[in-house]
């Protein structure tokens, strides 16, 4: 996951923000989106590994 974030140009973050998506959303949609991880992974999969990072980052927040 943190490569194909970090495959995707800035603009592209830049569009989302300004389209009001949140982080969860941003990461659903840059690893859904991701060839290689869909190509490796079934959706579901992956859905489950961005709820998992998010909800592990919310509670390191804390």
């Amino acid at each position: 996951m943190s490569q194909a974030v970090a495959r995707t140009d800035l603009e592209e973050f830049d569009w989302y923000l300004m389209n009001d998506l949140v982080d969860t959303d941003i990461l659903f949609t840059i690893v859904l989106t991701d060839v290689d991880l869909t190509i490796n992974f079934n959706e579901y999969v992956l859905i489950e590994a961005v709820r998992f990072v998010m909800t592990f980052g919310c509670e390191l927040q804390h």
